[in-house]
C-alpha cells in the first residue's frame, strides 16, 4: 500500500512540474521573442534617423551629386554603412565595409531579406525605398545580440528560481493530496484485521466524504458481525 501512495504522490508531483515546466518555457520562449522584436523595431527606427539627411537629400540630384553627397554623408557618419541602387539597378555609392554586408547588390531577394530589417553579424541592416526608384541599403551596429543574450541570461536565473520555488510548492501540494489517502489506505488497512479505529476527522471534500463512508461501511460490518 506504500508503494502505491508513494505512486501517487510521484504522480502529483511529476504532473505538477510537468506544467510547471510547460508554463516557464512557454512564457520564456513569449518574452525572449517580444524582446528581440522590440528591439529591432527601435533598432530601425534609430537607423531610419540617422539615415535622415541622406534619404531626404537624394531626391532631385544626378548621379554624380549623389555620389558626392553620400561620400560627404559618411565622412561624417563612418561607423554606418550602406549602399545606393539606381532605379535601373546600377550601384551609384556603396561604403568600403558594404561587400562583407551584401548591401551593393539590388534585386527582389535583397528587398525580401532587409525590408523588415534584422541584425547580421553584429550590425542592423534594413532597405529604404525612395520615390524616386532609388534603394538605399543601410547597416549600423547592432545591440540587439547583446540585449537579447542579457536578456535571456537574466531570465534562465529568474526561471530557475521560480522552477524551484515552484517544485517546492508542487512537493507540498503533491504532500497535501495524498497524505489523506495515506491516512485512509492506513484506516483500511486496520479496518480488515477488525482493528478499533477512530472517526476520520471531518473534510469537506470528496476525499473527506469518501472516509466517512469507509468508517460507516467499517462501522455497519462491525455491527453485522457482532449481532
Amino acid at each position: 500500500m506504500k508503494n502505491k501512495v508513494f505512486g501517487i504522490y510521484a504522480k502529483v508531483f511529476s504532473y505538477t512540474v510537468l506544467i510547471l515546466v510547460v508554463v516557464i518555457v512557454v512564457a520564456a520562449a513569449f518574452f525572449s521573442n517580444q524582446i528581440s522584436e522590440i528591439m529591432q523595431v527601435m533598432e530601425r527606427q534609430q537607423l531610419t534617423s540617422i539615415f535622415a539627411p541622406l534619404l531626404s537629400g537624394l531626391e532631385e540630384k544626378s548621379n554624380d551629386e549623389i555620389i558626392i553627397f553620400a561620400e560627404e554623408f559618411h565622412q561624417r557618419n563612418a561607423s554606418v554603412e550602406f549602399s545606393i541602387i539606381a532605379e535601373n539597378g546600377e550601384t551609384l555609392y556603396y561604403t568600403p565595409n558594404t561587400a562583407s554586408l551584401n548591401l551593393a547588390r539590388a534585386g527582389d531577394e535583397m528587398q525580401n531579406v532587409f525590408f523588415g530589417g534584422m541584425p547580421v553579424d553584429n550590425r542592423f541592416q534594413t532597405i529604404e525605398l525612395l520615390p524616386n526608384g532609388m534603394i538605399i541599403y543601410m547597416a549600423s551596429a547592432s545591440s540587439v545580440g547583446v540585449v537579447h543574450s542579457e536578456f535571456l541570461q537574466r531570465t534562465i536565473i529568474v526561471l530557475s528560481v521560480l522552477f524551484v520555488i515552484g517544485a517546492l510548492g508542487a512537493s507540498l501540494f503533491a504532500y497535501r493530496i495524498t497524505k489523506p489517502i495515506k491516512i485512509i489506505a492506513h484506516t483500511t488497512k486496520r479496518m480488515t484485521n477488525l482493528d478499533l479505529v477512530p472517526p476520520p476527522i471531518p473534510r469537506r471534500d470528496e476525499i473527506g466524504r469518501l472516509a466517512e463512508d469507509v468508517y460507516k461501511m467499517y462501522e455497519a460490518l462491525k455491527t453485522k458481525l457482532n449481532g
